[in-house]
């Protein structure tokens, strides 16, 4: 186990952690941002699924927060499902945000009514908790908790299975 101290050291250890990876990369955010940054790192896991045919990559994010404005976490990562058999993409959408109530609220406040809310990053069998997002902000600036559990196969396993379940309850992209 080993703590990260810097918002770079963050974005650092997704990207060496992405670039590393055989079989297996999920990613359970709010959001991903809409800059460079963000790019670069959706750029490296388009890669390891062109580089590796058994890799599996899945990323849970919320549909509200998912979906602000016009270029959003949605669009962002539309070029990885050019692989769709390898790469799955859901946006949990809360279940009690149904009917009129979603008609009602503004888009902001949708997400008073119930988000997705993990950080949680997996890298073959390395998993990093965190409490920061995916987006430049965070890469940078905004200082949060980060823990990196390094080969700890039970762990990343649990994860992986319970973000698999949540996505297969949310919307696909």
């Amino acid at each position: 186990v080993s703590i990260l101290h810097k918002p770079e050291e963050f974005y650092d250890t997704l990207l060496e952690r992405c670039e590393k990876a055989k079989f297996r990369i999920m990613l359970a955010s709010l959001y991903i941002g809409t800059g460079p940054m963000e790019e670069k790192l959706i750029q490296t896991i388009k890669e390891r699924i062109n580089d590796f045919d058994q890799m599996k990559v899945n990323i849970l994010l919320d549909a509200n927060r998912g979906s602000r404005g016009k270029i959003n976490s949605r669009k962002m990562l539309l070029p990885l499902l050019s692989n769709s058999k390898q790469c799955q993409v859901s946006m949990f959408h809360t279940p009690t945000l149904r009917g009129p109530l979603k008609f009602l609220l503004p888009a902001r406040y949708n997400e008073l009514v119930g988000l997705q809310h993990m950080k949680l990053y997996l890298f073959d069998d390395d998993v990093l908790i965190s409490g920061a997002n995916l987006s430049e902000d965070y890469f940078t600036k905004r200082q949060d908790r980060y823990m990196l559990v390094k080969d700890c196969k039970e762990l990343a396993d649990f994860y992986w299975e319970l973000v698999s379940r949540i996505s297969s309850v949310s919307l696909g992209l």
